[in-house]
């Protein structure tokens, strides 16, 4: 997937998004008379901010989107901690957190986050706003030693909604980070940002809701699979749920049995899950929490397994 990156500060960012959502829309020329910018700067920073999911863009004119209205009203001092929740969900970022836990350094981190995102700007313009945004929203710090490290760090705020919204925000940032390492960086930057999101929600509100983060995740995985029939050439219009659709990948030799039999497998968890009643006793299906997460982490499990099969004819579970 093809992300835009350019390097400009997350407060002019924010300012915008302040300035749009006070007047209700802004132009171009708006934007760059509020910012006191030139034309071309403007449009870098509008541009960010809308790759971001801060600002969206119909005909020329610019809005807050319903999730930033928060960031757009927020206080000089809540603005750090509300800015996070728009890096956290947002994918090169991720990846570049996922590498530097993995002991890259930081430019061969920006550089192979520039290859999986498709980012058309250089490796130093990738580093820059990545380590800039990451710096500001206190999700990276610098070591005494010069090294940058990865963390969520407790902000002192008074607010509960911005207590919440940390606690949140954390949680999501560590489950996308999850999602990134069970199945690698090609898979994670292939999934598309709604089923990435499904996942999400499902690894971190498994707890509350079992039920819903199983079909979360059955969502997500018939959604990826219908993708992936797509890039195949698989016609899926007349197949209804993951079974149909394994069958039909399994008729055009796309996978192996064993393949099909895992969506046969998650199939059998789907169903109580989603319908809640077993059809031949009529009682209702009790699902715990537990089991939910294990069902959850099949579902990633089998989202890799049939990825590399397809894309590299790799046998992996």
């Amino acid at each position: 997937m093809k992300y835009y990156i350019t390097d400009v500060p997350a407060e002019q960012m924010i300012e915008v998004a302040e300035g749009v959502y006070q007047k209700g829309s802004m132009h171009l020329d708006n934007v760059k008379r509020y910012l006191d910018v030139v034309e071309p700067y403007a449009v870098r920073i509008v541009k960010m901010a809308s790759q971001l999911g801060i600002l969206e863009e119909q005909n020329g004119t610019y809005q807050v989107c319903t999730e930033a209205k928060d960031l757009a009203v927020a206080s000089i001092d809540q603005r750090q901690v509300v800015f996070e929740k728009f890096l956290v969900d947002f994918e090169p970022f991720v990846l570049f957190c996922y590498y530097l836990l993995r002991e890259n350094t930081l430019e061969d981190a920006s550089r192979k986050v520039g290859v999986v995102c498709e980012i058309g700007a250089g490796q130093r313009v990738i580093l820059r706003a990545l380590r800039g945004w990451g710096s500001y929203a206190r999700l990276l710090k610098e070591t005494k030693d010069g090294k940058i490290t990865v963390e969520m760090e407790e902000k002192k705020l008074e607010e509960i909604y911005v207590r919440e919204l940390l606690k949140a925000t954390q949680d999501v940032f560590n489950a996308n980070l999850f999602i990134a390492y069970k199945v690698g960086d090609e898979i994670f930057d292939y999934l598309e940002r709604p089923d990435r999101h499904l996942l999400v929600d499902a690894l971190t509100k498994y707890g509350q809701t079992p039920k819903d983060a199983i079909n979360y995740s059955a969502q997500a995985f018939e959604s990826f699979l219908r993708h992936l029939g797509y890039m195949k050439g698989v016609d899926l219009k007349k197949a209804t749920g993951i079974l149909q659709i394994a069958s039909e990948f399994k008729g055009k030799s796309l996978i192996l049995e064993e393949h099909r039999k895992m969506c046969e497998f998650l199939s059998a968890f789907r169903n109580p899950a989603g319908h809640g009643i077993s059809k031949e006793i009529l009682e209702h299906w009790t699902v715990e929490k537990d089991s939910a997460l294990e069902i959850v982490l099949l579902f990633l499990t089998v989202i890799r397994s049939y990825h590399r099969y397809t894309v590299h004819q790799e046998l992996i579970l």
